[in-house]
């Protein structure tokens, strides 16, 4: 993201050209056991074989070529894993770049392996010396001959374990291309979307990617309670992280829950009414690929965009960027107030908003008390801009997602709305005896329409 500022007057206008970086949905635990595996089989080559070489050197023996060629494959395994480890902090990991790197190392780990196994077993080799000298005797006492058979005995031994490490590496680097290449498949499915709508220059609708090809690719069995980053515990949907797509669905529960018809379709309107509004600003909102049943289920796919929720990084920040993201917060607020309608309603009109939406019977009651006059005063409103539903990276919002509420209300309205149902209550807490500070900060977000 590239920033620059001009003061002018007593405001700062800030001007943001974005650049987008795709991100993968990586296997945390897979990845993370692969790079243990494979950072102690890389260490214990190199250690081992380290040690063969200056032995041979100490004792004036020629030197075998497969001793410095492991030393250096494992020095370059150890390399390639802390280049991993750095692009998986800079979020920055490629499918590609792990394929291949595994690919290259498979291959040398594979050589490494067929010269350990004919030196280990070939004619002649170290099984057939230490089946003679070793394993065949069992020398004790304080004396040289016990000592020297002692130390065979471990070289015996190092040799097996460089055995196994080499087999280790071997195979795991197959497995990480099997993960990466799964990594890469569902990928696929946004690059597939995005081209599909850059050619079809159609308004936004609910089927929006009817496409066999992508429906191909929705296969929600691949949605589980393991890529599942929040569980809906009052019977709607679930959100799952697949790649660089979110899907939210029911189908790992046994009630399919409500029809979600109006409420993606609201959704879809307001992501086109708002993105003109929010892009002057730098801010995105989420690019819907998909809204409709599944096996009569609800489904709506959208993009994944990079950050984290704001409610997630709270905790970790500080008075004053706690304040930055409250302000940012209110100037999208503004942004949106500029976009008129007639109203109260929601993009989508809905009849029954607490049937299809879950609201509360008295948010209803707040935002449509007007409904028998056209009010003038109203405009586009998110409806729920709640810190869960704000996506912020480096100091910035950089998206605001969940539209399925928006609509053109008065402010009064979006405010008591906002007070009463969105914000934790005053009475919920007061008697508890939290400190200040705390309570300070359990009720920071209340005043955003102040």
């Amino acid at each position: 993201m590239v920033l620059s500022s001009t003061l002018t007057g007593s405001s700062v206008h800030e001007h943001r050209r974005v650049v987008h970086v795709r991100t993968y949905d990586w296997p945390t635990y897979q990845i993370n056991i692969w790079i243990f595996v494979m950072l102690l089989a890389s260490s214990s080559i190199l250690g081992v074989f380290a040690t063969f070489l200056q032995t041979q050197a100490q004792m004036d023996l020629p030197v075998p070529w497969y001793l410095p060629y492991y030393v250096a494959v494992a020095a370059v395994s150890l390399a390639f894993l802390l280049t991993v480890m750095w692009l998986i902090w800079r979020r920055r990991l490629l499918p590609a770049i792990v394929m291949i790197g595994a690919l290259v190392m498979f291959v040398l780990w594979m050589v490494g392996l067929v010269a350990t196994s004919v030196e280990l077993w070939g004619s002649g080799g170290v099984q057939s010396v230490c089946s003679v000298q070793v394993w065949n005797q069992n020398p004790h006492g304080t004396d040289v001959a016990t000592l020297a058979w002692m130390q065979q005995r471990n070289t015996c031994q190092t040799w097996y374990l460089v055995f196994a490490m080499g087999l280790t590496g071997v195979i795991f680097e197959i497995w990480v291309m099997i993960i990466s290449y799964k990594v890469y498949r569902w990928m696929i499915l946004t690059v597939r979307s995005h081209s599909m709508d850059a050619i079809s220059h159609l308004q936004p609708t609910l089927r929006l990617s009817r496409n066999t090809s992508i429906l191909k690719l929705l296969n929600l069995s691949q949605c589980t309670s393991q890529n599942r980053i929040y569980e809906n515990e009052t019977g709607g949907r679930d959100v799952f992280a697949l790649g660089g797509v979110i899907v939210k669905s029911t189908h790992l529960k046994d009630n399919q829950g409500r029809d979600y018809a109006l409420a993606d379709a609201n959704e879809v309107a307001a992501t086109a009414l708002a993105k003109p509004a929010l892009e002057k600003m730098g801010i995105r909102v989420p690019q819907i690929y998909f809204a409709d049943k599944i096996q009569g289920r609800s489904v709506l796919v959208q993009e994944r965009i990079p950050g984290v929720g704001l409610n997630v990084a709270w905790r970790y920040l500080a008075a004053a960027e706690k304040s930055s993201f409250k302000e940012q917060a209110r100037e999208i607020l503004k942004a949106l107030r500029n976009v008129l309608g007639a109203g109260p309603t929601y993009i989508v009109a809905d009849p029954d908003p607490v049937t299809h939406r879950g609201v509360q019977p008295l948010e209803r009651d707040i935002l449509f008390e007007s409904r028998g006059a056209q009010n003038k005063d109203c405009a586009l409103f998110h409806n729920d801009l709640s810190q869960s539903n704000l996506i912020v990276d480096r100091g910035k919002i950089v998206a605001v997602v969940d539209w399925e509420m928006a609509g053109f209300f008065t402010w009064d309205a979006i405010k008591e709305v906002h007070l009463r149902i969105r914000s934790p209550s005053k009475k919920t807490y007061g008697h508890q005896n939290l400190p200040q500070k705390v309570l300070d900060d359990i009720y920071f977000w209340n005043d955003l329409y102040d």
